[in-house]
């Protein structure tokens, strides 16, 4: 089977999309040798957003340096494969399928989520590689996410923390912190200089004029690798201010609640009007909250149609002319935006690489594989 019939496999196993405990990992674990404690010295990096931009940054310096760097992070756009990464070259297709199939030997009777059989492949996967760093992105929780099976980092990264995944996590951004913090397992937590939640002993990191996940990635790789040169810009990411190659004036980004909101409207506020819009969101987030972020600039909407995972363009749209943004019927437009989702960014980002699965649609909290 290929990797989406795996995957698919596995989420019939648990009834719950999210199930947040580490006995089902820890007695996977059991059954194919721990892997998770034979990783090369690992980076966990945690946080409602910024995570992926972490990752990206570490990947890039410590690769550029000779290192051999392994990472996992979620969600992807068109291919799992994306996710488990050596390099930055995703996992070869017949390798994590046959990964996923040694898993499913060993534990098929064992409930585990789609997010947990995920992770554990990024182990198995980890300890074929064996390289230099691993750095592993929380799904979206900290001490018991199932990416925190692994031994005590090297250095631990809380980017921030807001109110998505309130379902599972609650509404008390305080406790929201320290279950994320507990990623650090007693290893330095590094966040930045204003956060503002007690978490116990943490590296506060001044933010700069750079973007915010450089910022932090930089002062990890100063503390913890001291002869490699940090970033002075963020390396490219997929669907992430992704500029289309043949308009630079067309935008993507997956950011999916509010507080992503409020950094791209920054961001667009620095180039040309009029602005367009295209939004798509799915149903657990806020579209009121991210339009209100952009309410401010004038822009003209366009909602995307999602489907049964999404919520309806007559919903947004309504939300939009509540607020005074219209809807684009053909008026000149100098910057469009496409966002509100990965699913949003990979239904309209032209760029395509090979679809060997479906796509998840926000990460940890991605309806089922279809």
């Amino acid at each position: 089977m290929d990797v989406g019939r795996w995957r698919q496999r596995f989420a019939a196993l648990n009834p719950k999309p999210i199930d947040l405990s580490l006995s089902r990992m820890q007695a996977a674990a059991t059954r194919l040798g721990h892997p998770e404690r034979r990783l090369a010295p690992h980076i966990h990096i945690a946080g409602t957003n910024g995570k992926g931009g972490v990752v990206a940054a570490l990947e890039a310096a410590l690769t550029a340096a000779g290192q051999r760097v392994q990472s996992y992070s979620s969600p992807f756009l068109w291919n799992f494969e994306e996710n488990i990464r050596l390099n930055g070259v995703s996992i070869e297709p017949g390798l994590c399928a046959r990964l996923f199939e040694q898993l499913w030997t060993a534990c098929s009777d064992i409930p585990l989520t789609w997010f947990e059989a995920d992770t554990l492949v990024a182990f198995l996967a980890f300890d074929t590689w064996q390289a230099d760093v691993t750095l592993i992105e929380c799904g979206m929780g900290g001490g018991s996410d199932a990416t925190a099976l692994a031994r005590p980092p090297l250095a631990a990264i809380l980017t921030n923390v807001g109110g998505d995944h309130a379902e599972f996590l609650g509404t008390d951004l305080s406790r929201v912190a320290q279950e994320k913090a507990g990623i650090a397992k007693g290893a330095p937590l590094y966040v930045p200089a204003n956060f503002p939640h007690d978490v116990g002993p943490v590296r506060p990191v001044p933010l700069t004029a750079m973007h915010p996940s450089l910022t932090l990635a930089n002062a990890v790789l100063s503390a913890h690798f001291p002869g490699i040169s940090p970033l002075d810009t963020m390396p490219a990411q997929m669907g992430r201010w992704s500029r289309d190659p043949g308009d630079p004036h067309t935008l993507y980004d997956v950011g999916h609640n509010a507080h992503a909101a409020r950094f791209l409207a920054r961001r667009l506020a620095q180039e040309p009007g009029p602005y367009l819009l295209e939004l798509g969101m799915l149903h657990r987030k806020d579209p009121q909250a991210f339009l209100e972020a952009f309410a401010a600039l004038g822009p003209y909407l366009k909602p995307v149609d999602l489907g049964t995972d999404g919520h309806t363009p007559a919903h947004i749209s309504r939300l939009g002319q509540e607020m005074g943004i219209p809807l684009w019927h053909g008026e000149p437009i100098t910057t469009r935006l496409v966002t509100g989702s990965h699913q949003t960014v990979a239904k309209l980002m032209p760029i395509r690489m090979n679809k060997t699965d479906g796509h998840d649609v926000d990460g940890a909290d991605a309806p089922l594989p279809r």
